[in-house]
């Protein structure tokens, strides 16, 4: 029905057909019986060519290359009408070879338009046209290009006679699809179960605890005695945690929050008096290498840092009365408009990591690329980029004479 050119839409969901009125419908069927098909020679043509008018059955269509653009209009071409740009040209001059489907891994032999797919918003590869069609039926809502996962594929691949339904995905209408990923094992993980009947075997004498975090370690109750503190089978806690998750929990400073920015109110000053404030302190945590390479970075500050000391020095003094950010360093990246402003968090004395900000070049805020500048900036939370507990960061470059990357 989407696909007749001269069935018209008049209604919404609710009313006919999706839309399609009956009487419509019927008049359709009707009109159509005089109509011949240019591919079959049979009657009951319902499509035509946008451009020479031509008139085919959709199976017809699909068989014969037409292309179909399942958008819009609806608009079908025949073999011979169909449009093409340069990319189309260029594959049907020179069909790509020893190309692999994405979908199924298997061999395209035939690189044709009429049986292949690609990406039009990156060009990176080719699938059949069935894999295709049947990726995006499943897919619905969730379709993306897969191979640069860009979300304008599911409009642009609706041009390539793919069908694409407004509809969730399969896999998230499928009954009890996720069924297993409620089921517990319950299992007793301790490294020396002292239960007779093996590790598996829970009942109310030998009952098992799970992991309040992870539910996924658990332990016979009885087994927890000894370990963990526990000196008697009173004093097992009702959350049990195992002993992964405590490391991790540890290792985190026994505080998730603290990962979370927390904005520092700089030292103040006032007229001709040195400022008196305690200097922020490294923590002994241990940080996550960000993975960077500093090499990528082209560094827009070259101001000097002292080498021979642990502690951050202190902000320039000013005659106002302002905050301040105790900036480690700023850099940009090559191909990007954006100046990155890593800036210390803390707590107090301590510091818990950084934070990075993000500036467009043309923000008036950064005109005056100075170190002292910078140092002034008015932040926002649009400005973030994201945090991270490099608290070492210091600590293991402070054998540099600058924060030039």
């Amino acid at each position: 029905m989407l696909l007749s050119t001269k069935l018209p839409q008049r209604g919404d969901d609710s009313v006919g057909i999706l839309g399609f009125l009956l009487t419509d419908i019927r008049k359709e069927i009707a009109q159509a019986r005089h109509r011949k098909c240019e591919y079959c020679s049979k009657m009951g043509a319902n499509v035509s060519c946008h451009k020479c008018g031509d008139l085919f059955h959709m199976p017809c269509a699909v068989t014969n290359r037409c292309t179909i653009e399942f958008c819009g209009n609806f608009i079908s071409y025949c073999d011979t009408c169909r449009p093409l740009d340069d990319y189309k040209t260029q594959i049907l001059k020179n069909p790509p070879k020893k190309q692999s489907c994405v979908i199924c891994f298997e061999t395209i032999h035939s690189c044709y338009l009429h049986c292949v797919s690609y990406g039009d918003c990156c060009r990176l590869g080719f699938a059949h046209m069935m894999c295709m069609r049947k990726y995006a039926m499943s897919s619905g809502y969730y379709l993306r290009c897969p191979w640069c996962r860009n979300s304008k594929f599911r409009d642009l691949i609706r041009l390539q006679s793919i069908f694409v339904p407004d509809r969730d995905a399969a896999w998230e209408l499928e009954p009890n699809a996720y069924r297993d990923l409620h089921r517990s094992v319950f299992r007793c993980d301790q490294e020396e179960c002292i239960c007779p009947k093996g590790r598996q075997f829970t009942n109310k004498t030998w009952s098992i605890l799970m992991c309040k975090f992870c539910t996924v370690s658990g332990v016979h109750s009885k087994c927890l005695v000894g370990t963990q503190g526990v000196d008697k089978i009173s004093d097992i806690p009702k959350d049990f945690k195992c002993t992964i998750c405590v490391q991790i929990i540890k290792s985190r400073a026994e505080n998730l929050e603290t990962s979370l920015y927390i904005r520092k109110n700089g030292p103040k000053s006032s007229e001709g008096a040195a400022i008196d404030s305690q200097e922020p302190v490294f923590s002994d945590d241990n940080c996550v290498d960000p993975g960077t390479s500093n090499q990528e970075f082209i560094s827009l500050t070259s101001t000097s840092l002292p080498s021979n000391t642990s502690s951050l020095p202190p902000p320039p003094q000013s005659d106002k009365d302002k905050e301040r950010l105790w900036i480690q360093k700023s850099f940009n990246v090559r191909g990007e408009p954006f100046l990155y402003l890593v800036v210390y968090k803390t707590d107090g004395p301590k510091c818990l990591g950084t934070c990075t900000y993000r500036f467009h070049e043309d923000d008036p805020r950064i005109s005056d690329k100075s170190f002292e500048a910078l140092e002034l900036i008015e932040v926002s939370e649009e400005d973030i980029w994201f945090y991270h507990d490099d608290c070492h960061y210091w600590e293991e470059n402070k054998h540099l004479d600058s924060c030039q990357q």
